[in-house]
């Protein structure tokens, strides 16, 4: 089974690619532990989205880690720019 398992990454340039044994991984590190509300924020935009009556095409999402809280915002393209 290992032989047949070697013999199919060797002839699959994704598999090869993906199961590579040259570049070797480092050591795990944990993750940074939060103890305060807006310490660790991550945000993103969803664009593209229909037009609403008040002229909002996309939405702001604003994630805080800490409580594991999310917000959303309705805005306009043009006011990211």
């Amino acid at each position: 089974m290992e032989r047949n398992g070697t013999r199919l990454i060797q002839c699959c340039r994704t598999c090869h690619t993906a199961k590579s044994h040259i570049l070797k991984s480092g050591l795990y590190t944990s993750l940074l532990v939060v103890k305060a509300y807006w310490k660790d924020v991550s945000m993103i935009f969803m664009l593209g989205l229909p037009r609403s009556s008040r002229n909002k095409d996309s939405i702001m999402v604003v994630v805080d880690h800490f409580p594991e809280m999310t917000s959303f915002f309705h805005v306009a393209k043009y006011l990211m720019l």
